[in-house]
């Protein structure tokens, strides 16, 4: 999704300098690329984009969140992929699937941004109310925006059980 968004802003440059051709070929291959995330990645079954072209059903919160931020997902699958992304929604926060138990602040600003983006208004304010309204107003938090990650159970921890040492507990 990034790559597809950086060959457009190339191409956007390319235009501005006055290099037509090289941007024509980063358009054709923007859109080269858009064809086969759309082909390869789609899981119809989930509604959803899912981690990469392999067996996995792991459908990202990032990816997801950024096809529709960077316009990837065909109209016609925008209101699937914003239902599948509600699926992952807790009373505190959406929980990454990439990251079991966590919640994001950091990836769930993709998802603001693209419920923006495809008009999904009142499920943007309403994720802004819930994550940031949290962070703000929790008395052990610092009331302020700045949060890294916290787990679904309001516990201040983060990616707990991935990419550090084993973790037994939920403190």
């Amino acid at each position: 999704m990034i790559l597809y968004r950086t060959l457009l802003t190339g191409s956007n440059l390319a235009t501005w300098m006055g290099n037509d051709s090289l941007a024509g070929n980063w358009t054709a291959r923007a859109a080269a690329l858009s064809s086969a995330i759309n082909a390869a990645t789609w899981y119809p079954a989930g509604g959803a984009y899912k981690d990469n072209d392999t067996s996995t059903t792991l459908m990202p919160q990032d990816a997801n969140s950024l096809s529709l931020m960077f316009n990837v997902a065909p109209h016609d699958r925008v209101a699937s992929i914003a239902a599948e992304l509600f699926n992952n929604w807790t009373p505190i926060g959406p929980v990454t699937p990439e990251l079991p138990i966590n919640i994001s602040p950091f990836i769930s600003g993709f998802e603001l941004i693209g419920r923006f983006t495809v008009r999904d208004t009142s499920r943007a304010f309403e994720l802004m109310r819930t994550l940031w309204g949290w962070a703000l107003t929790h008395p052990n938090g610092t009331q302020s925006t700045l949060i890294e990650g916290y787990l679904s159970n309001g516990n201040f921890s983060y990616r707990i059980n991935r990419g550090y040492p084993d973790v037994s507990c939920m403190c």
